[in-house]
């Protein structure tokens, strides 16, 4: 491997690393060498992700049970952990509604997961990171899982999209306040990617609509953006901040 994209001796923290495209940038990540903590709520998959991952790889992978939304647990889990390099924001969720059919408690849900949370779990995560020795020599960087729909908009995709844009604004506004402190902040937008939660939702109808919007011509991979996330937290990337990598088939460039 180019020494560039390597990410020996990093640490890293992943959070809705229990499945999907969490589960893959912690692969790709511990193949690249990094130490990786696996966040999520689910213990059974995060253990048998975690023991799979240091067995193939050789990594001393941990895996730490934790509701994001709950802010007093995170940071009480987080402060055992000694230096954090990278925290990659994946947790999210979708509510494929209509706009006119949206519930309020829906809403605050889905602001509290896809925007709040990454708000305050950066928050703590950076306050721990400029408190490490020569921090600003470390490039350290906070990668945002965003959308496709954090640029276009879509049917039934209102609440989804409005929390996307916001973790587009974030990522740009972010990368401002945090440059000083030598932290790259990026984000990355995927279009549809084959992971359990677009299983819930992916009809032969849907599919068939998706792929006829990407030029590719196929519905994504896990594997397209867990690369892409490498090279964002590697040494490839570290002239590169406030950017949202848009992986999505060429979906926006028409």
């Amino acid at each position: 491997m180019n020494k560039n994209f390597s990410l020996n001796k990093k640490v890293a923290l992943i959070t809705g690393s229990s499945s999907g495209i969490g589960a893959e940038i912690a692969k790709e990540f511990s193949k690249a060498g990094a130490k990786v903590y696996l966040i999520a709520r689910n213990e059974k998959k995060l253990k048998a992700l975690t023991i799979k991952l240091n067995k193939k790889y050789n990594t001393n992978n941990r895996f730490i049970v934790c509701d994001i939304n709950n802010y007093e647990e995170f940071k009480r889990k987080i402060l055992k952990i000694k230096n954090i390099d990278i925290y990659v924001n994946n947790a999210g969720m979708n509510i494929p509604k209509h706009f006119f059919n949206i519930k309020i408690s829906e809403l605050d849900e889905i602001i509290n997961l896809n925007m709040k949370s990454m708000f305050v779990t950066t928050q703590i995560i950076v306050r721990k990171m400029i408190k490490m020795k020569n921090y600003k020599k470390k490039n350290l960087n906070i990668i945002n899982i965003s959308s496709t729909l954090g640029h276009v908009g879509s049917l039934n995709r209102t609440a989804y999209s409005m929390t996307k844009f916001g973790v587009e604004g974030f990522t740009k506004s972010l990368a401002v306040d945090l440059a000083n402190y030598n932290i790259r902040v990026n984000a990355i937008a995927p279009t549809a990617i084959l992971t359990p939660m677009l299983k819930k939702y992916l009809t032969k109808d849907f599919r068939k609509k998706t792929v006829s919007n990407i030029l590719m011509k196929r519905i994504g991979s896990v594997d397209d953006v867990a690369s892409t996330a490498v090279f964002l937290a590697s040494n490839a990337a570290k002239f590169i901040t406030g950017t949202s990598i848009l992986v999505d088939g060429g979906w926006t460039a028409k």
